[in-house]
This record gives C-alpha cells, structure tokens and sequence, in this order.
C-alpha cells in the first residue's frame, strides 16, 4: 500500500534541525558555559523595574477624586473607544438615574469642578 501524500516537487527532503550542534560534544563544562550564556540572555531583571516618574501620583490622585465622588454617591465609569468613536463616560447618581458626559466633563470633574 503507498501513501496518498506525494512530495511537493522541488522539494530536497527534510531542512536542517532547528538548533545547531553543541559546540563542544561530550564536553560537560563547555555545555554548562553555553547554558549559562543562554540563560543570562534569557533573564530579566524585574528588580530593577520601577514605573515612570509621577504615576503613583497620578494613581493616588486618581483615587482621592474616585473616593470624594463615591462620597457624594456617584459612580463614573468609562467604556472603550470603537473605530471611528470615541469612548463613552457615564455618570450614575445614587439614586440610580445616570447621565453620559463628555470626557472634557469628565476631566472638569476630576479636577474638583461641582457636579451639578
């Protein structure tokens, strides 16, 4: 019985494997040389990530407004931009009723303007 698979025509048979030999065969500290290399390569230092300067301002910021309007009894949630709209802010009182402002109202609010 033959396969029903035939070669693609032009094709030379199987590539060469994906990872080169090891530089040095049988050798074990050549090996671990290699690993290690490959590793430092491989490995990130997260202690030395940090976010940029001001944002934790800016997030506790953020947190002082949302506290002071849930104090007031509203809520402000934003739903993401589409392709060719832009993003939607809606503003919900604690009675339930809710309004869509516009992100310049938004931004007003956030920066102490009454609601009004």
């Amino acid at each position: 019985m033959s396969s029903p698979v035939t070669p693609v025509p032009g094709s030379r048979g199987p590539s060469e494997p994906m990872s080169p030999a090891p530089a040095h065969p049988g050798d074990p500290t050549g090996f671990a040389v290699e690993l290690e290399a490959v590793e430092r390569a491989l490995t990130v230092d997260a202690r030395t990530a940090s976010p940029p300067p001001g944002l934790l301002e800016q997030v506790a910021a953020a947190g002082a407004v949302h506290d002071r309007l849930a104090a007031e009894g509203v809520h402000v949630s934003f739903s993401a931009a589409h392709v060719g709209r832009p993003g939607a802010v809606m503003l919900q009182a604690a009675d339930g009723s809710a309004r869509s402002i516009s992100v310049t109202e938004a931004g007003d609010i956030a920066a102490g303007k009454p609601l009004g």
